[in-house]
């Protein structure tokens, strides 16, 4: 298969080596020291399993010269989505698939509003990934995919693409109802993403104080109420429970975490600025995500200054 990631930084850097890795011809789209290491250096992916090497890795940040592909990973922060979008026109003939593996609700529509109807395939990346320095990912937790169209349908194309990633031994789930495992993430997301931002602490050493898990809870069942109120099927069995606490996943820092730590914008407005639009069109209180929103917009807006040591 030939295939494109756009915005091959931890999340499409790891999945686009693991698929370059089983013989897909695979070319990353990135921008920045990141490409120019993967350019002179290759991309190298270090799991605790193993590390993995992909030595040349293909690399541009011109889309137009990569041509038609077959598959695009679409993996761009959701704050360039529009951006990244147009730019990726090149990549795109009559029957390419343009998977979305994005944080967030609401990025499809937005790559179906630029693109057109028909080749964009909403999923869901569960996998714990940092760009650790350029040219190196270091994947600390899952590595999983869902797919599906947003129709409902099993359709060939996502059974073909569940197939290339099975074969590359990640695993792949086609779900007849996507959006609704969409919210699922969302659930996560929404609570621990702005809040360890907040906190600059992982999930596991943010759950250690009771005040903060509960406001996690809280934020977690607004997202809920939301989802119920829009029809989808997100329950109470959604909130993490405590036997989670320790995984891999919340040992690792946030992707909001990250972006706050290197200075870079959030993800805010995909996730709690998603509720609250959302809220506000079902009628349900989200006070918890819109205060979280506003101090994590604030934050971003007036970065704490570092207090001088003794």
């Amino acid at each position: 298969m030939r295939i494109a990631v756009m915005g091959a930084g931890a999340v499409g850097g790891y999945f686009g080596a693991r698929l370059a890795a089983a013989g897909n011809e695979v070319h990353m789209i990135a921008r920045g020291p990141h490409l120019e290491a993967m350019r002179q250096r290759g991309l190298l992916v270090k799991n605790p399993d193993g590390d993995l090497l992909v030595k040349p890795a293909t690399a541009t940040d011109d889309p137009s010269k990569v041509g038609e592909v077959d598959l695009v990973l679409f993996t761009v922060k959701s704050t360039g989505t529009r951006e990244a979008a147009t730019a990726m026109r090149p990549l795109l003939g009559p029957r390419t698939a343009v998977l979305c593996l994005q944080n967030g609700v609401e990025n499809e529509d937005v790559l179906t509003e630029v693109l057109g109807v028909g080749h964009v395939i909403p999923g869901v990346a569960y996998v714990g990934a940092e760009v650790t320095e350029p040219g190196v990912v270091t994947h600390t937790a899952m590595g999983r995919i869902a797919l599906g169209e947003r129709s409902g349908e099993v359709s060939e194309r996502v059974k073909g693409i569940s197939k290339a990633f099975e074969d590359a031994g990640i695993h792949a789930s086609v779900s007849s109802d996507i959006t609704s495992a969409k919210w699922r993430k969302l659930v996560w997301n929404a609570a621990f993403n702005p809040i360890t931002a907040l906190t600059g602490q992982t999930v596991f050493d943010a759950l250690q104080d009771d005040d903060v898990r509960e406001l996690a809870h809280a934020a977690m069942r607004e997202v809920i109420a939301v989802a119920q109120a829009l029809g989808l099927a997100v329950s109470e069995d959604d909130v993490p429970k405590g036997e989670n606490v320790r995984s891999q996943k919340a040992m690792s820092k946030t992707s909001m975490l990250q972006d706050v730590e290197r200075g870079r914008p959030t993800e805010i407005e995909a996730l709690s600025g998603a509720v609250v639009r959302a809220g506000h069109r079902t009628g349900v209180p989200t006070p918890i995500n819109a205060a979280l929103r506003a101090l994590v917009g604030a934050r971003a807006r007036h970065p704490p200054a570092h207090c001088p040591g003794p």
